[in-house]
């Protein structure tokens, strides 16, 4: 399959960190990408398109119904924290026990407080709380790597620290696939 050739500029919303940004750089490396950070919802995503962007990626779910969508790839998002933390703080064995943790969050996507687990008559949600809210999830994952909370972000992102063992994923046996 050929590799397309493109060079426009490109406009993207980053969405889930730079590794999506590397791997499409190997993938389309003539692409020029500007990257907004933030919460996006389909009028602000209508009105940067006026303003030249070609592209929008977006996690979840587009409730916009005029603008066009494509998935590109499943994520997971996984409960994690690291070893550090986890030492001081002890590992929590069920969900309910996040309430007495530090749990770092989305501050511009409230039900990305709520977590999701198995529960035995269906889904429980647990909502969280921490000392940090950040519009960036690179910033939750700077703090998380620093041993400073409970994080829930997507395999993209916390998966390359979980194989080097600088996060570790906790509640596995209860996590819920959305």
């Amino acid at each position: 399959r050929a590799r397309p050739r493109w060079t426009r500029r490109w406009r993207a919303w980053q969405a889930l960190s730079p590794s999506l940004w590397r791997t499409f750089q190997m993938v389309i490396p003539a692409a020029i990408i500007s990257s907004f950070l933030g919460s996006m919802n389909g009028f602000v995503l209508a009105r940067w398109r006026f303003k030249g962007a070609d592209l929008g990626i977006r996690l979840g779910l587009l409730a916009d119904s005029t603008l066009v969508a494509r998935r590109i790839c499943e994520v997971e998002r996984v409960v994690c924290a690291a070893p550090e933390y986890l030492r001081k703080h002890g590992t929590p064995r069920k969900p309910a026990d996040l309430r007495g943790h530090n749990c770092l969050s989305m501050a511009d996507a409230p039900a990305l407080r709520r977590w999701p687990f198995e529960g035995r008559g269906g889904v429980d949600q647990v909502e969280v709380a921490g000392n940090v809210a950040a519009t960036s999830a690179d910033a939750l994952l700077a703090l998380a790597l620093r041993g400073l909370g409970i994080i829930r972000l997507s395999d993209v992102i916390v998966g390359e620290a979980i194989r080097a063992g600088r996060l570790v994923p906790v509640l596995e046996a209860v996590h819920h696939r959305e």
